[in-house]
């Protein structure tokens, strides 16, 4: 285990927090295009979630209608809707999360990777194991809790001032605006954290991070991308 691996393990609740936001600060181009690609897609779908649910579930209340016919068709709306938002969440967070795992794990390793290189490589499944968390579990729990109180605060706001009507047209529009930049940053933060969290874990377990095959194959791949500038260069 080398020097920054050993001096990994030492890092608290304050340390992963600081080490993730010097992670996207570092590698900010990447983090854009993951962003861009993959988070933002998935923010506009939890807030447009919110909007569209609120809308859907007021249809189905007696005070909307008085035939049940109605009652059920929209009750079936609600429902498709749910089934869609659910796939296209769980589809662009294993997108993103996968994304932002295979960052880390060549910065870790290699220190230097492309979001081309990313695209085409993908870590195999990472398993937080109860044995790998111990010792951390406290720390991990502290971070993931305050994450998820920091997105149902987010989405409470978008509720009631977005989707509730709360305010005037213009407020609404700044709110949900807010809103979005808000979570945006906050699920690829939380991405990174948890990632942070489980290279942490390995370090305090004394485990060498796993080089390959994803750092092999990315580091082909950057190797490919690089040779022809340097070939037309000289």
């Amino acid at each position: 285990m080398d020097r920054e691996q050993e001096e990994r393990q030492f890092l608290g609740f304050f340390g992963i927090v600081k080490e993730s936001i010097k992670i996207i600060s570092t590698w900010r181009k990447i983090f854009s295009q993951i962003t861009l690609a993959f988070i933002l897609p998935l923010s506009l779908i939890f807030l447009a979630h919110i909007e569209v649910s609120a809308f859907l579930f007021a249809k189905i209340t007696p005070e909307y209608n008085e035939h049940s016919d109605f009652m059920t068709s929209n009750a079936i709306e609600l429902l498709l809707f749910t089934v869609v938002y659910i796939v296209l969440v769980v589809i662009f967070s294993l997108l993103s999360k996968s994304a932002v795992v295979s960052t880390i794990t060549c910065v870790y390793t290699s220190g230097s990777i492309t979001f081309r290189g990313v695209m085409r490589v993908f870590p195999k499944a990472m398993f937080k194991s109860k044995n790998l968390i111990n010792g951390k579990l406290g720390i991990s729990i502290a971070i993931n809790l305050l994450l998820a109180i920091g997105s149902m605060a987010i989405q409470t706001v978008c509720y009631i001032f977005v989707a509730c009507g709360h305010g005037s047209g213009l407020l609404r529009l700044g709110v949900a605006v807010l809103c979005f930049l808000l979570l945006l940053k906050l699920l690829l933060f939380s991405h990174v954290a948890q990632t942070v969290i489980y290279f942490v874990c390995k370090s305090y377990h004394h485990e060498n991070i796993d080089k390959s095959p994803l750092a092999d194959h990315l580091e082909v791949h950057l190797l490919a991308e690089y040779l022809p500038h340097t070939a037309n260069d000289v």
